[in-house]
């Protein structure tokens, strides 16, 4: 029939009425809308919501009434688009519950062909003035650092949760089990520069039961230049490992953050200082 099958997966918040939605078509309809009070009796839930559309490009819109997302005090909320049969579908894009008023995203479901593809309508912007596009331009600094959000969604054991992230064998950021000690269903995020290259995130859990399911929603994504690059949620025992790539070639070319970070294996022979430039946001704070 040329439809495309779309699963839309919501953690509400406990203030669920507030929350609404729309997926806007090509040609500007409303192709489905879920209304303020829709979810009212869904606090502190998860929905996964089945839409049935043909192939093109879409808007999709949340809104928050009270403008403070679906998160932080008010719980841990959050939102995933897939393309496919439920879960096991290709993410199209997750967002975390942060938002504020709203947040968009534009995506393209279907199969085209290049010129197919640039040829797509842009579902038109709202009444009242276009929705600015995200700036990514600082994403990158004048000497080739790329900057990438790290952000984890913590369970009720938050002291059993760390990472480590590395190239090869060294260390470019490390926080032991412990580090988030107090911070207890709390979502966190890592602003990390690095230069393009390969690395390997490496996910600890010192009870063995990842941070997720009976002691929370535990998640982990990475951002970079406005595009999730990593997204998980945090079902693993004991360890789990992630690879990812910032394109632009070559490795860490920078350094010697032994005395801070510690160093897994020696440091290879090319390898120069990247600065700290590392930082670590409370989203309550």
């Amino acid at each position: 029939d040329g439809q495309v099958e779309l699963t839309l997966v919501l953690q509400l918040d406990e203030y669920s009425s507030e929350t609404s939605w729309s997926l806007e078509s090509p040609d500007g309809t409303m192709a489905y809308t879920m209304q303020r009070g829709h979810y009212e009796s869904y606090a502190s839930n998860k929905k996964v919501e089945t839409i049935q559309v043909p192939p093109g490009r879409y808007r999709f819109r949340i809104t928050d009434e009270r403008g403070d997302g679906i998160c932080c005090s008010a719980g841990n909320g959050y939102y995933a688009m897939y393309e496919g049969n439920g879960l096991t579908g290709t993410q199209l894009f997750y967002g975390a519950g942060n938002f504020g008023d709203e947040a968009e995203h534009i995506f393209e479901v279907g199969t085209f062909s290049e010129d197919e593809a640039q040829a797509l309508p842009v579902p038109p912007d709202p009444p009242g003035g276009d929705v600015p596009s995200e700036d990514t331009s600082s994403s990158q600094t004048e000497d080739g650092l790329h900057l990438v959000e790290m952000s984890i969604l913590l369970d009720s054991a938050a002291a059993e949760t760390g990472f480590v992230l590395s190239w090869g064998d060294v260390v470019i950021l490390e926080r032991k089990p412990g580090y988030f000690e107090g911070k207890d269903s709390t979502p966190v995020t890592e602003s990390i520069y690095l230069p393009a290259g390969e690395y390997i995130l490496t996910l600890l859990d010192t009870a063995g039961d990842g941070f997720c399911c009976s002691k929370g929603a535990g998640f982990y994504s990475l951002l970079h230049a406005g595009e999730l690059i990593l997204f998980g949620q945090a079902t693993f025992e004991y360890e789990h490992i992630e690879t990812f790539e910032i394109a632009g070639g070559g490795g860490p070319t920078a350094v010697s953050r032994k005395k801070k970070f510690g160093l897994r294996g020696s440091a290879p022979s090319s390898y120069t200082p990247i600065r700290e430039r590392s930082r670590t946001t409370d989203l309550h704070a």
